[in-house]
């Protein structure tokens, strides 16, 4: 079975950056490290969600932006900085259905 890794929230996806700062090398993440400075601000002080749906709603288009314009060298890179085989995520396809997307 291959190991991978699935990027399926922004909550998930910014679990690993903030565990990952590596993970900022791959060039479709750098629009979320805004969301995320605010996301890890606002919870600094043992706050549990006062505004996290907030904040991860505001960056909604940014997050999906960012999955969906992953290039294979990204995944690559994603792949190697996880040490991982797979980076799976889900894409919307044209009937609205969300698919998952493994490379």
């Amino acid at each position: 079975m291959k190991k991978r890794i699935i990027l399926s929230s922004m909550q998930t996806v910014a679990q690993l950056l903030k565990q990952n700062e590596a993970l900022f090398q791959v060039e479709a993440f750098l629009p979320l490290k805004p969301a995320l400075a605010r996301l890890f601000d606002e919870t600094a002080g043992g706050c549990t969600g006062c505004q996290r749906a907030k904040i991860l709603n505001e960056y909604r288009t940014v997050f999906d932006s960012a999955l969906t314009s992953l290039q294979q060298a990204d995944k690559d890179k994603i792949k190697a900085i996880l040490n991982v085989e797979e980076v799976c995520y889900y894409v919307k396809n044209e009937n609205g259905a969300f698919v998952l997307n493994c490379a």
